[in-house]
Formats: structure tokens, sequence, C-alpha cells
């Protein structure tokens, strides 16, 4: 028997974070699962009894909602970003909401996300403040090459859990290059280039429809901008599920632009996957 999944939820007292928690209660309910509520406490900005009576409040909570479910609770003393960063290596899923247009409202939101996702040795899911719970597609994008191996995997147990369908989203752009001295133009891809996706793409749905047979995959290819891409087929989905490279500290400090992008706009919650090794 597998063991329960750990969820750790960062808490505060604002709605993106309670939408953290209601994100939980779902999960709870379709698995297994050990819930850790953690919250924050930092001598000058928060007061540790109100942390604590929200603790208890969101326990009985969940309690309520997902019967069974092992909810424990946590106060910690700290910043946010190196508390939340820290428990990551103790988790298997970090939840937190992010209030993503007015990001001062939260102690859990504005760059925090992002932040935590940078350095996260977990997948880390990131529930916005305009979230409205619903049932839909599992949506993971893939990038050419196995660094979204990790993220495909973790897209395909979410899918099967919910008993929804999978998404597999590969999008890909030629870069611009100057061709007439009044101003640039695409360069117009080959078919052997459409080709090489598309061959990409199958085979990522195959090892998908391998090791889940049970699992409903199609892929879906784009020559069009990932995050544009992936941002409008997650407007109908119940969850975005991108990887990240880490190639070097440019990469690092920045995420990525597709990880970045769906984070500040994305209206679905969006799970931000590790490469293994992480």
């Amino acid at each position: 028997m597998s063991q329960p999944l750990h969820i750790t939820v960062g808490l505060d007292d604002e709605p993106a974070s309670l939408l953290a928690v209601d994100w939980a209660i779902r999960e709870a309910t379709r698995r297994p699962c050990r819930i850790t509520l953690l919250s924050v406490f930092y001598l000058r900005l928060t007061d540790q009894i109100n942390e604590e009576e929200l603790l208890a409040q969101q326990r009985e909570r969940v309690l309520q909602a997902a019967p069974g479910t092992t909810v424990e609770t946590a106060l910690a003393e700290g910043t946010i970003p190196e508390t939340l960063k820290r428990h990551t290596a103790e988790t298997d899923l970090l939840v937190i909401g992010a209030q993503r247009h007015h990001w001062w409202h939260s102690l859990m939101s504005g760059n925090i996300p992002t932040s935590v996702a940078v350095a996260s040795s977990c997948p880390i899911v990131v529930v916005p403040g305009d979230w409205q719970p619903r049932d839909g597609d599992t949506v993971v994008g893939i990038d050419d090459d196995h660094s979204s191996d990790e993220a495909l995997r973790v897209a395909a147990d979410f899918a099967g859990r919910a008993n929804r369908h999978l998404r597999v989203v590969h999008a890909w752009s030629l870069p611009t290059v100057p061709v007439h001295p009044l101003g640039l133009y695409d360069y117009e891809p080959s078919d052997e280039t459409r080709e090489a996706h598309r061959r990409w793409l199958d085979a990522a749905v195959e090892r998908v429809a391998g090791d889940a047979p049970d699992l409903e995959v199609e892929g879906d290819l784009h020559n069009a901008d990932a995050a544009s891409v992936l941002l409008e087929a997650g407007a109908s989905a119940e969850l975005v599920v991108v990887g990240t490279h880490r190639r070097g500290l440019i990469t690092a400090v920045m995420l990525g632009s597709v990880a970045r992008y769906l984070l500040h706009h994305s209206k679905t919650p969006v799970c931000v996957v590790p490469p293994r090794e992480a």
C-alpha cells in the first residue's frame, strides 16, 4: 500500500490562502493524504496567537470536509520565503495561494510563489485568488527535451486520480531574424521541423499511455508562443502543470518565462514541477 501524499499548505488569513486549503481538500477526497497546515510567524509582522487560532480553525475545516485525513499544524518562525523553501524538502507537494493582481494583500502572494518555485525540491501548486473550482482536463506543457519528463509524470498522476483526461501540449516557435531592412519576419518552419516536433509529442503521449493504459491522453501541437497556448488551454482546465529547466543561474532566477507568465496570469491553479534531480 502506497504512503499518503504529504501536502503542505502555506496559510495566512487572506482569501487566496484559504483557497489553497480548498484545493488541498479536493485532493484529499481523491487519494489518501496527510496535510500539514503551515503558518509563518514573524515577530514584527504577525500575531502568534492569531496564527494559532487560524491554524486550528482551518484544521477543523479540513477534517469536516475530508474525514479520515490526517491533518497537522505547524507554526514556524522566520521569513516566509525561506520557511516555505525549507519545508519543500519535507513534503511531497506544497500548495500556496496567490493574489495575482493585488499582491500586497497577502503575505503568501507577490513574488513569493515565483521565488519559492525556483528553489523548491518538490512540486508546488499555486492557487490564484480568483480561482473557481471546476472539473476539467489536466493540461501539461512539455518542451522538446527531457526537462518535462517529471512534469509529465506528475500531471498523469493528477489526471488519473481525478479521473480526468490528460492533455499534453507542446508549443514551439522559431526565432525571428531580419530579412528586410524595414522589418523583422518569422522563419517559415519546414515540414521536417513540424514533423520532428510532432514525433516528440507523439512519443511523450505513448510513454504516458504505456504507463497508465486506463488514462485518456491526447496530444496538442502548436506552432505558437508556449505561454499563450498554455494560458488558453488552461482556461477550461482543472490544473496546468509545467516543468522547470534550472539550467544555470539566469534560468533559475527567472524560473522560466512560461512558468512565470502562468503564475501571474492563469486563473487556473498552476503546478510547477522541478526536475527529478532537484
